[in-house]
């Protein structure tokens, strides 16, 4: 699915700013024609839509100590649709972090990514409400969302690949430490897949104009200091 997912990327990479000008307001066109990217998820009760990458759930997987033998904890980018319905519609660009584990909760307050040189924290970002234990044990979720006040961690991510063509050697050579603070920090480390999630989902947001809607998104709570 990645490499399939990869070839389809750098073809769109190569024509998205061409495209990008052309479109309207939130014209979803482009994001349901590459179905190969993209999946949409449409709930018309809330009057919302879900944009995600087709990156599985494995590709984006990271591990840690008190890992989940049967499920996967991982990132992941995605595009809520606000009054999809409406004439007013906007997306919000966001992270999710998915936690999961065999024996407890970590009761995550705050997550923090190194790259490049600098630490990203962001709190207030959880809900108790997205903790539960079944059968196959813990888990708990936390929500970042991007708006103008953090958006220098974007730009962070976006400068990993640069000018380059070649986005799959550059997300494979890139590097960035994940922190989840709870009970006890827990590091883990992110891999390619964080990287290319982000990627699409960039393009996702080029595509529907969605970068000039960042203003209007209420942005997690975010603090930059240099790693020592």
């Amino acid at each position: 699915m990645m490499k399939k997912l990869l070839a389809v990327l750098l073809a769109v990479m190569l024509v998205c700013g061409a495209c990008a000008a052309a479109l309207a307001e939130l014209d979803l066109a482009p994001i349901r024609e590459d179905d190969a990217l993209y999946s949409i998820d449409v709930d018309t009760e809330s009057d919302v839509a879900y944009i995600e990458s087709k990156l599985s759930a494995a590709d984006r997987s990271f591990t840690h100590k008190y890992e989940s033998s049967t499920r996967y904890s991982g990132t992941k980018f995605d595009i809520l649709i606000v009054d999809y319905l409406k004439e007013n519609a906007y997306p919000v660009w966001r992270l999710w972090v998915n936690y999961c584990a065999d024996d407890d909760y970590l009761n995550i307050t705050s997550a923090s990514f190194i790259l490049n040189g600098k630490k990203y924290t962001f709190s207030g970002i959880g809900n108790k409400d997205w903790y539960f234990k079944d059968d196959d044990g813990y888990a708990e979720q936390v929500l970042i969302r991007f708006g103008m006040d953090n958006i220098d961690f974007l730009a962070a991510l976006e400068d990993i690949f640069g000018d380059t063509e070649d986005v799959t050697e550059a997300a494979e050579n890139a590097t960035c430490k994940l922190i989840l603070h709870g009970r006890e920090d827990v590091e883990v480390d992110l891999g390619a897949g964080f990287f290319l999630d982000f990627l699409v989902i960039k393009l996702g947001m080029v595509n529907i104009n969605g970068l000039d809607f960042l203003e209007k998104a209420s942005s997690s709570t975010m603090k930059v200091t240099d790693v020592e």
